[in-house]
């Protein structure tokens, strides 16, 4: 899902006057990584839940005869993003249609990240997780009275007729009036009227991507350790989640971009000690299911590694300054996937030969296991792979590129039809004509990501058994697209970025704590859905 030089605690500083986020009202400074991802939906329609205590009983202590739906979400998860103006939709429509006399309805929604152990009691498996029921089972936790909602193409509507089947047709929820257009509108003009960055600014020299390599990296560990179970090292089973943790350090400690040597000695050092320690590393959670049954979660508590570890040597405290070049110009926008496709690319640049098919297959099964969004997991998964491709360094990073265009052909469509995307830095494949003109020739995809034109019409595209015939297919010049690869993603190679105004200030603070140690290394660009949460 910063200090008072980051934007981004600003922002929040922001929304605290119209007491959108009860975390600006605590007395001690947020850890690095709540000032990284955190940003509190503005609150429209729908009931904004407090969960004081770790529980709902304050909130809706009120009324424990009304029927509550609430989205249990995460800021920076992007199907929650998408859902968000569905979800004000629909508490608005719901606001609407009550009927006097009638039973009562209402619509909440509770912020995994602020509200953890809220979302742990009620077991939010994934995000966004709808749940229904009365006010008083919330109150109470009882879980056995509270419906999962489960609904095929997840949208106000839908998610209202599931309401009106339960309820027996009790709540009839008319959209007639509330448009989805109108309510997006609401929600990204109540957000732009806080954002601070909103401006697109002049373009700045090359400086603050690899600084997003190292916070997507830092990120990245820090969500493996809040979200990830493993298995007791009693039973002596094979732990896919712990081979593939190491796995990743051993990639990040063999080609991460570091000339200073800091970084990589850093991933080696944090290996070794859960290597050596991992018995003692290892806590557990109890809890409740919803059917009555205990269970324990055995996990890696991430403040303790923290509190032993340091990523490149570097205070935890100058993450908190958030985003270079992957900052948005809108909250919630970019961040974090684009940081992972940076430091994606960065490792396959700083690869071999010789590793490019493990370091594929490592970064391939780093995204399955880690990355916590279940809808962007499985569309990844359908990207064609074959290892046996992947002979060369250049292959690797080709068929990343490839693949994350792929990915961004599927976020254009859904921005598109969502109109939520990022008014400064909209979705595009990558590298554009500005970029690289050579790698453009023809352009076979002017038409659209999904279509090819072929002699003055229109065709499906279907993928090639072989990714690079794939990419001929499409109309990228592979030539240049290698030769832009291995100069993009070089070290001391000199781009031209465009940023927000305000960020600006924040990647020259960022600079300026890691010039010392690493003045030779630039940082560079890169190209800009239901998840899985374990709070």
């Amino acid at each position: 899902m910063a200090s008072c030089l980051n934007y981004l605690l600003v922002f929040l500083q922001t929304l605290a006057a119209a007491e959108h986020s009860i975390l600006v009202h605590q007395t001690t400074e947020e850890p690095w990584h709540q000032k990284v991802r955190m940003f509190h939906f503005p609150e429209l329609f729908a009931q904004d839940l407090k969960a004081s205590n770790g529980s709902l009983a304050e909130d809706l202590s009120s009324s424990p005869d009304t029927m509550f739906i609430i989205d249990f979400y995460a800021p920076w998860c992007p199907h929650c993003n998408h859902f968000a103006p569905d979800m004000e939709r629909l508490a608005l429509a719901i606001q609407k249609s009550q009927t006097e006399g009638k039973g009562k309805l209402k619509a909440a929604v509770v912020d995994c990240v602020a509200h953890k152990e809220v979302c742990r009691t009620f077991n939010v498996g994934s995000i966004p997780h709808l749940m229904y029921g009365q006010g008083k089972a919330f109150i109470e936790q009882n879980l056995s009275k509270i419906q999962t909602v489960e609904v095929a193409n997840r949208s106000a509507e839908t998610v209202a007729k599931w309401i009106e089947d339960q309820s027996k047709q009790e709540f009839h929820i008319n959209f007639s009036e509330v448009s989805k257009q109108a309510i997006t509108q609401q929600l990204l003009a109540k957000e732009g009227a806080n954002n601070v960055d909103k401006k697109p600014g002049n373009a700045a020299t090359a400086g603050g991507n690899l600084w997003d390599a190292k916070l997507a990296a830092a990120l990245l560990l820090r969500t493996v350790f809040e979200t990830q179970t493993f298995k007791d090292v009693k039973q002596q089973e094979m732990d896919d989640t712990k081979v593939t943790l190491f796995k990743t350090l051993d990639l990040l400690t063999d080609h991460f971009p570091d000339s200073s040597g800091k970084c990589r000695s850093s991933f080696s050092k944090l290996s070794k000690q859960l290597n050596s320690e991992w018995e003692t590393r290892l806590i557990r959670h109890s809890y409740t299911t919803w059917d009555h049954q205990h269970k324990t979660d055995i996990i890696v508590d991430p403040d303790q590694v923290e509190k032993d570890w340091q990523i490149c040597d570097a205070d935890w405290n100058e993450f908190g300054t958030g985003w270079g070049a992957c900052r948005g110009s809108w909250p919630q926008k970019r961040g974090y996937t684009c940081g992972l496709w940076t430091l994606m690319h960065f490792l396959a640049a700083n690869s071999s030969d010789a590793t490019a098919a493990n370091s594929t297959d490592t970064l391939r099964s780093m995204i399955q296991q880690f990355f916590n969004c279940r809808d962007c997991r499985e569309h990844f998964a359908q990207i064609p792979y074959d290892r046996n491709q992947i002979k060369t360094k250049q292959d690797m990073q080709l068929w990343w590129w490839h693949a994350h265009n792929q990915v961004n052909e599927r976020v254009m469509k859904v921005e598109a039809d969502e109109g939520d995307g990022d008014p400064v830095y909209p979705k595009s494949l990558w590298p554009t004509k500005e970029l690289c003109s050579d790698c453009h020739p023809g352009s076979a995809l002017s038409a659209g990501p999904s279509l090819l034109r072929v002699e003055g019409t229109l065709q499906r595209h279907l993928p090639a058994q072989n990714f690079r015939d794939d990419i001929a297919a499409r109309g990228w010049d592979i030539l240049s697209v290698e030769k832009f690869l291995g100069g993009f993603y070089t070290l001391g190679a000199e781009h031209t970025v465009s940023l927000p105004v305000g960020a600006k200030s924040a990647i020259k603070l960022a600079k300026t704590q890691t010039e010392a140690a690493q003045a030779a290394e630039p940082l560079h660009p890169a190209p800009g859905d239901h998840l899985r949460w374990r709070p």
